[in-house]
């Protein structure tokens, strides 16, 4: 973070950093810009953006198996983020688990 950023631009200039990308920098061109499947990227980008995944499902389902090889990789990796990460289900069904054995054993035995 440069000592130019306000405290507004903290956050933003923190996801950044993390990320490696710079201020700088220009934006990623999104893959296959101008076509119709560039535009159904851009609306799923926006809408993951906004928190609809719903949406972003929808967006990316027609190209997954798109002929661009570069579009269907686009809309495989923004779909990939919308799903449920493993290790939470995991961490759930042990803490469902746990809460249940200190019922059984606690309130009811």
């Amino acid at each position: 973070m440069s000592a130019e950023t306000t405290a507004e631009d903290a956050p933003a200039a923190r996801t950044e950093e993390r990320r490696g990308e710079s201020a700088s920098e220009p934006p990623r061109p999104t893959p296959g810009r101008g076509t119709p499947a560039g535009e159904a990227l851009e609306q799923a980008h926006a809408a993951f953006t906004a928190g609809d995944y719903r949406r972003v499902r929808a967006l990316t389902e027609p190209l997954l198996d798109h002929d661009d090889a570069d579009v269907a990789h686009a809309a495989v990796a923004l779909r990939r983020r919308t799903q449920v990460d493993p290790a939470q289900v995991v961490v759930l069904a042990l803490c469902l688990g746990f809460f249940a054995w200190v019922v059984w054993k606690w309130v009811l035995g």
